[in-house]
């Protein structure tokens, strides 16, 4: 008997397509039961009944699939042609924590995104400089925008789905954050998490009180006099060992990472 692997589905499953070729797959994320992180869960045959029960799962549905294949890395999981999906199931205890960290990825800088590895999520600010054309078929939407602040600092981001509806010409030259997005093939492309805000990064004058620690991982946790909670990304050049409480001026995007800081 295979083993019955007990899924959460992060991300709904969507159509996606291969260029070369124009072969379509599926693929949605998912976090298994017992875990450490979440994991992609592709499906060849987007046209069969297993397909189409996964394509209607919401974000949120706890799952049981049989017949899963991992990767040779272990870092996603293929469903084949003998695959069941259960939706009947008994309840199972899942790590929100992981999901959460997963959906909001840290904003990083443009640097660091384009010297990121395959598979790394991300979320980014920067301009809108680019905004292609609309490429959309009776199952997905695709869309190429181009972010960043010059020609030699900026990376192509690919919308997929309703992401890629969101975005219009006339929005260029906006400053834009876009959260949650993967890095493939030195181009980031969109997942079903991805949000889209306007405006991005904003200047505050504050009384810093308390620095989280470096050893518990980046971004670290930074604690203001009025209760706020900000976060310093790896790449910031901030001394995480400054005498407190010191007062600084910052910017912060909307997901609350600083992208500027200096102490007053």
């Amino acid at each position: 008997m295979s083993k019955v692997r007990k899924l959460y589905v992060v991300e709904k499953f969507e159509r996606r397509e291969i260029s070369k070729g124009r072969r379509s797959f599926g693929v949605g994320s998912v976090f298994e039961c017992g875990d450490t992180e979440v994991r992609s869960c592709y499906i060849n045959d987007t046209e069969d009944v297993v397909a189409e029960r996964l394509f209607m799962l919401e974000v949120g549905r706890k799952i049981m699939v049989t017949e899963v294949k991992p990767s040779l890395d272990n870092n996603s999981l293929r469903l084949t042609d003998k695959s069941k999906v259960l939706t009947n199931i008994a309840d199972f205890d899942v790590n929100m924590e992981v999901i959460r960290n997963f959906i909001r990825p840290p904003t990083v800088s443009m640097s660091t995104a384009r010297g990121s590895p395959k598979k790394t999520r991300l979320s980014l600010n920067g301009t809108l400089m680019k905004v292609g054309e609309l490429y959309e078929t009776p199952k997905y939407k695709r869309r190429v925008l181009t972010l960043g602040s010059s020609l030699d600092n900026s990376i192509d981001v690919v919308m997929w789905g309703e992401a890629a509806s969101n975005v219009s010409s006339d929005m260029r030259n906006q400053e834009l954050t876009i959260s949650a997005l993967v890095m493939e093939d030195k181009e980031l492309r969109s997942t079903p998490s991805t949000v889209l805000e306007a405006g991005g990064v904003n200047s505050v004058n504050g009384v810093i009180v308390a620095v989280g620690e470096e050893s518990d991982g980046y971004p670290v946790d930074m604690y203001m006099e009025n209760d706020v909670v900000l976060h310093i990304p790896e790449d910031l050049d901030f001394d995480l060992n400054v005498n407190l409480p010191c007062r600084a001026i910052y910017s912060a995007n909307s997901f609350g990472c600083i992208t500027d800081i200096r102490l007053l």
